[in-house]
């Protein structure tokens, strides 16, 4: 984690508390995140209705480029990872390894 600090000698870490998830792309000229809610049943944060296109998008917490994710394909996400092509409306974001080996989302 790029905006995490382990402290081993004091055996503490310190992380990013994500307050928003958002989609930001070509599809709405790269400002003004599209919000994704958290969706506790399938452990994923989710939007519907998110135009994205061809062109490049990515996911970015709390509306800043601090932490962003993105990847040359959908089943591995990583930080600062090229602008994602896939084309869909409902996207899905696994962003822990509970289900997975890897960071991975679904677009349909």
């Amino acid at each position: 984690c790029d905006n995490c600090i382990v402290d081993m000698a004091n055996m503490s870490i310190n992380a990013v508390k994500v307050d928003k998830m958002g989609i930001i792309g070509d599809f709405n000229g790269w400002s003004d995140d599209y919000v994704m809610t958290w969706n506790a049943t399938d452990y994923c944060f989710e939007a519907t209705g998110a135009p994205v296109n061809g062109n490049g998008w990515k996911f970015r917490i709390n509306s800043d480029w601090g932490i962003n994710l993105g990847g040359d394909t959908l089943d591995n996400l990583v930080a600062n990872g090229n602008n994602l092509s896939a084309v869909g409306t409902t996207i899905k974001l696994y962003p822990t390894r509970k289900g997975a080996d890897n960071i991975y989302c679904t677009v349909e």
